[in-house]
């Protein structure tokens, strides 16, 4: 016979239930989501004083998890290629006392997971585990930087994996065609052009590596930030045990190092066309932001999203479309991308932009992106030691993507017509570069590092 349901009452008292546990959930958490705007408080930072050159600021986690955030910043001088091959050396040298294939074994038997990742002015090793277990992550993440082993074997397999990249870039018309845009705005040696081809990878030696370890890897370029259930001072403790033997750099103050300059040979305004042997034709336009300029930098990202769900990228981005904001020290660029197998199909994404530019974006497109901006950010801020990470880099440095509480607070009070006014001035076209690389191309060049430029006009 069949069950019968839940009766009405028993109904009622589990929704009450229910109710009373999202409340009581929401009262620890740091942000509220619902009818009322949704609110996300700056995490209480507390810096401790090791006594040493390496700045570590700490935070209570309220999980039982520990994370540490090394941030290893770059001078103006080290070119992007000792970022990438620091980086990929990280994941696969490992330690002195686990070398090589050792290391991902001895990460696995403490529970470790290690993440590197690189951007133009830094590279950041993160490790998490139990809290339990955060002194041997920090030992293990010490002695990453303490004594790292160089080797010409670690070397070949690093530079191994960068030259795959490489390969796999000059393939395809949307990388080349990024790569050309960024060369276009920073300049073809720019740290932030990142341009990288296998004869740099070639003459790679050890000692040259060496040489680029001791200008970036020392304790007064760095930032730890620690996020842990456990009290500060033992923080301390672990953390000077861990790096004791961490030597600072021969001419580092314990000020960020300055960014880069642009030279002025870096134009916009500019159009550049460049054929490529590939099936697909590819379409990028971007340009320069200053980071200085916060608002800019904010409507920036709801442009792009806005761009990119009208070229059929609703999430942001995908291989064949999309558009981003990357802010760096010392300069920020927002850039959209297309490709498409007709050489015709492509200017979809000029008239986007244009149309945009000229304020015909409707109230609920600008709204949508608002929204989907606050539910990315707070997604991207759903961990203890990645909202500590951002925040750190705010405060004490200027390489920050995007202040989260600030920007929080800025989307809540933007309207469409603050976004269709910074949109103007953003797609204004003498500030922008367009590169079209791909079979259907007209000017027939050789490559794109050949590719003719023009001044560009509305009308293209």
């Amino acid at each position: 016979m069949k069950q019968p349901g839940p009766s009405t009452a028993a109904l009622v008292v589990a929704l009450a239930c229910f109710a009373s546990a999202l409340t009581a959930r929401a009262a620890v958490r740091p942000w509220v989501v619902g009818p009322d705007p949704v609110r996300l408080q700056p995490l209480p930072l507390t810096s401790i004083d090791l006594g040493t050159g390496l700045r570590l600021l700490w935070t209570r986690s309220p999980a039982p998890l520990f994370e540490a955030s090394l941030i290893l910043a770059a001078p103006p001088d080290v070119p992007s290629l000792a970022l990438l091959i620091q980086s990929a050396r990280f994941r696969v040298e490992g330690t002195s006392s686990c070398p090589g294939p050792a290391f991902t074994e001895c990460l696995g038997r403490n529970g470790i997971r290690l993440d590197v990742a690189a951007d133009a002015d830094t590279i950041t090793l993160t490790v998490h585990a139990l809290a339990e277990k955060g002194p041997e992550a920090l030992a293990m993440l010490g002695e990453m930087v303490v004594r790292p082993p160089i080797t010409g074997e670690g070397l070949a397999v690093a530079r191994s994996a960068l030259q795959s990249l490489v390969a796999e870039r000059g393939n395809d018309p949307v990388s080349v065609a990024t790569d050309r845009l960024f060369q276009q705005l920073f300049g073809a040696q720019h740290r932030y052009a990142g341009a990288l081809d296998y004869g740099d990878l070639a003459d790679l030696s050890v000692e040259q590596v060496s040489a680029w370890t001791r200008e970036m890897v020392c304790a007064d370029r760095a930032l730890l930030v620690v996020s842990s259930p456990f009290p500060g001072t033992t923080i301390g403790a672990w953390v000077s045990s861990a790096f004791d033997a961490w030597q600072g750099c021969d001419d580092a103050g314990t000020e960020q190092p300055p960014a880069p300059d642009i030279p002025a040979s870096a134009q916009t305004g500019v159009r550049l066309e460049g054929y490529l042997e590939t099936r697909d034709t590819a379409l990028v336009v971007g340009r320069r932001l200053d980071p200085a300029d916060f608002e800019s930098v904010a409507a920036a990202r709801v442009v792009a999203r806005i761009l990119a769900r009208a070229v059929g990228a609703p999430e942001g981005a995908s291989e064949r479309a999309g558009a981003n904001v990357q802010v760096y020290r010392g300069a920020g660029v927002w850039w959209a991308w297309t490709s498409a197998l007709e050489p015709t199909e492509v200017a979809r994404l000029w008239d986007e932009t244009m149309r945009i530019a000229r304020g015909e974006v409707t109230d609920r497109e600008i709204n949508q992106a608002i929204r989907a901006e606050i539910a990315s950010v707070l997604r991207q801020m759903d961990g203890t030691g990645a909202l500590a990470s951002l925040e750190a880099r705010c405060t004490l440095w200027s390489d920050c993507p995007v202040e989260p509480v600030r920007y929080l607070s800025w989307l809540q009070a933007a309207t469409p017509r603050l976004v269709k006014a910074r949109a103007r001035t953003l797609l204004s076209v003498d500030s922008l570069v367009v590169v079209r690389c791909g079979p259907g191309v007209e000017t027939g060049t050789d490559e794109l590092g050949q590719a003719q430029s023009s001044p560009l006009s509305a009308e293209k």
